[in-house]
């Protein structure tokens, strides 16, 4: 198998080359900007096909750096907090946010940002409470910390459901990044790829669904390939790479769009006639309204400490603190990314009034604004977004799978040659499923609804089983974690879809549920999961005291820090270090003051939440520098 995914790897370069330089041919030589990707150049095409190219020689390049499976999912545990930093905040940056999240600021405004935004503060968060704790049990996934605390059955219930989840996830962004392509690309790829069929004797026209099938295949091919090779080791170093790009790309992107909405003042001037709302920071009512950023606000709470992408991530690092420094870096340095990205949609709700589809507003800046050469560049960076979100959660829904449902369920004692084949093989089923999920996305109104919808009732109970009750509660037990994570799953559930599809149930589609069914069902989720843990947990046999030892012991500097110097303390010694902390808990309760006063409908809530947020991430960032 490892031979013949070398061999693929170094022919499907060439065959890049020859099938999108035959597409160029076939979308005509005219550069005039069009909708329909005819401002794509041959030197744009180069520089695309040159980075597909590289990333798979140099991310095959570490096959020979991997000799186990912990090698594999966790590079040995050897990252620095830069290359941490970057990789985390290269995963966080994906074709989701840049195509259907900029989508959603197109259509109903800037609000949506909270959505990276509060994200960025939870990996603040996380990383300085939570993440530590864990990386100190020395563990490979949250599941894994399932079975120290609880029980076999609970991390197989927990690993089960995560690879689901992850593979839905990937699935969400494949299929963004199939739709941007298609449109940036135009009908040049689906023309070349029928003439291809053509010449090896295949009936014309037999590219029946446009390119969407190529896309599909070029995108995922490409990143198991190589993550199949180099694991952990590949994905880490060539996101760090990738991070370079998607910054260079947004860089690019920024200016133009807002010189061709009339500078920043212009486009402000524009959208106040057009659609006032779309200025909104904190609306009162809407989709995206506070209610969202308050149950965004705690699923990413939720995302930073139990994501499994990010935390496998997390476990890479050479120790404690290096393990924080990376996720208050990665935080701090995607804050203003998620803003170079958001603020051209906004500029292309000016420039395009009436896209056919809300999830053009991005590509359309590119096609019409981008000349030779940096059209390219930015293609680039949005390709290096995709592979790094891609690599990262094929990596850790093989490494879920493998630990905590094919080591602990089906046969625990295996070697690691054993392991490591397994792992390798489960990257490919993992996918293949990817894949799968990518053709039901178009089933929801968008990706962003898909998402939205799935993490709103699953992803709650499992950050109060690990979390609040995990590391807060020593009488949760196990058939507690057990039932509260699937109790909370069904009740969030009961929850969303009525509300969420109101009309449907014969609900009211005006009533307060309906229209803030998201927060309705994170909470439900969350308040059903602690409810039935609770109560199960009292009503059944208490812990194992060891295990809960084990745990608590985990919140205090280890000896492996201490031998090392590079202690790190929950709650910091000095008083300086308290200071800041301190500080950086009244920026964040700041922030949550500006969304409740936007649920008010107060004028400058969403300024408030900003300068909270700003306050939240001043605390935390010079946090680090005291112990």
């Amino acid at each position: 198998m490892n031979v013949i995914l070398k061999e693929t790897g170094r022919r499907i370069w060439t065959a890049l080359i020859m099938l999108l330089l035959w597409a160029r041919v076939a979308a005509g030589a005219d550069s005039s900007a069009t909708a329909s990707g005819a401002n794509i150049h041959w030197l744009d095409v180069a520089l695309i096909v040159i980075f597909m190219a590289l990333i798979l020689w140099f991310g095959s390049r570490f096959y020979a750096w991997v000799g186990s499976a912990e090698d594999f999912t966790l590079a040995g545990r050897s990252l620095p907090p830069f290359i941490l930093a970057a990789t985390m905040a290269a995963t966080n940056i994906n074709l989701y946010g840049i195509i259907s999240q900029t989508g959603t600021v197109y259509r109903h405004g800037i609000s949506i940002i909270w959505q990276g935004w509060t994200g960025c503060m939870a990996l603040v968060l996380a990383g300085l409470f939570i993440l530590p704790i864990f990386r100190r049990l020395r563990i490979a996934t949250v599941p894994e910390f399932l079975e120290r605390r609880y029980s076999r059955t609970t991390r197989g219930l927990v690993g089960f459901f995560g690879v689901i989840r992850l593979a839905f996830w990937l699935g969400v962004v494949l299929n963004t990044a199939v739709r941007a392509s298609e449109m940036i690309s135009g009908p040049g790829v689906t023309e070349a790829l029928n003439s291809c069929g053509y010449s090896l004797g295949l009936k014309p026209g037999w590219v029946i669904d446009g390119s969407y099938i190529f896309w599909v295949v070029l995108y995922s091919v490409l990143v198991i390939i190589y993550t199949y090779l180099g694991g952990m080791w590949s994905v880490a170093i060539l996101d760090a790479l990738c991070f370079v790009f998607i910054i260079l790309g947004a860089l690019i992107v920024m200016p133009l769009a807002m010189r061709a909405a009339g500078d920043f003042s212009g486009m402000v001037e524009t959208l106040s006639q057009i659609s006032p709302q779309h200025l909104d920071l904190m609306p009162a009512t809407g989709a995206y309204s506070w209610s969202f950023v308050l149950a965004i606000f705690f699923l990413g709470i939720q995302w930073a400490s139990t994501d499994p992408g990010l935390v496998q991530k997390s476990f890479s690092s050479k120790d404690t603190r290096s393990l924080v420094k990376g996720l208050v870096l990665a935080g701090l340095v995607t804050v203003p990314y998620i803003l170079l990205t958001f603020m051209p949609a906004l500029a292309s709700r000016v420039i395009f009034p009436e896209l056919a589809h809300q999830d053009y507003a991005y590509p359309a800046l590119m096609v019409n604004l981008l000349p030779m050469g940096l059209m390219g560049m930015v293609c680039v960076g949005m390709l290096a977004s995709q592979f790094s979100t891609i690599d990262a959660n094929l990596t850790s829904a093989a490494t879920i799978f493998t630990n905590d449902i094919y080591r602990n369920l089906i046969r625990r004692q295996v070697s690691g040659r054993e392991l490591l084949w397994v792992i390798r093989m489960v990257t490919l089923i993992i996918g293949v499923l990817m894949i799968f999920f990518s053709f039901l996305i178009p089933f929801f109104e968008n990706a962003v609804e898909a998402y939205l919808t799935v993490i709103s009732f699953m992803d709650m109970p499992l950050f109060v089983i690990a979390v609040l009750m995990g590391l807060l509660w020593r009488r949760a037990s196990s058939k507690g974690a057990f039932c509260g994570y699937l109790g909370g799953i069904l009740i969030g559930a009961a929850v969303v879809f009525p509300f969420k599809y109101a009309q449907a149930f014969g609900l009211d589609p005006g009533s307060w549920f309906a229209r803030n069914h998201m927060l309705a069902g994170t909470l439900a989720s969350a308040l059903g999961a602690l409810v039935v843990c609770v109560i199960v947990s009292l009503l059944t046999k208490a812990p194992d005291p060891e295990k809960v030892r084990t745990v608590w012991s985990a919140k205090r500097t280890s000896e492996e820090e201490s031998q090392s110097g590079q202690t790190y303390h929950l709650w910091p010694v000095s008083f300086s270090g308290r200071f800041w902390l301190v500080l950086m808990f009244a920026g964040c309760a700041l922030f949550l003051a500006g969304v409740f006063m936007g649920a008010a409908a107060v004028a400058a809530a969403g300024w408030v939440a900003v300068a909270g947020m700003a306050i939240f991430f001043l605390g935390a960032l010079a946090r680090l520098q005291y112990e």
